[in-house]
């Protein structure tokens, strides 16, 4: 998930009805929930690439931060930055503008959520 402009209290109510579905849905069989949440390539690359593109990036903190304040009872993963490591080796989407991931781009975003997840 991902938004820009900032999301609207209406936008963030029905965020907040479906996540509560799901962990009235979790706590039935005992499980825990976790939430990825999936960066856009402009916040990706406005970590350390496109400085001109930090913008997104501070908007990305600001919803990962609003969705930690809202959900403490949810394992919320945030792989922008470490996507944005990987990006700068080698490129992760099918194209420049393109909020979709390669084959090789959905190996590692893939591998950083296996790495995030509280298995224990």
């Amino acid at each position: 998930m991902w938004w820009t402009p900032k999301p609207s209290n209406r936008e963030w109510n029905e965020v907040d009805k479906a996540l509560r579905d799901i962990l009235k849905m979790a706590s039935k069989v005992n499980a825990r929930v976790s939430f990825v949440i999936v960066p856009s390539p402009a916040s990706v690359y406005g970590v350390k690439l496109h400085p001109d593109f930090s913008v997104y990036n501070d908007r990305n903190i600001e919803i990962v931060n609003e969705f930690k304040k809202r959900f403490s009872d949810i394992n919320i993963i945030d792989p922008n930055e470490k996507i944005a490591e990987e990006i700068e080796n080698n490129f992760l989407y099918i194209s420049e503008s393109d909020a979709h991931f390669n084959t090789y781009g959905i190996k590692i975003f893939f591998n950083i959520i296996l790495e995030k997840l509280d298995l224990q």
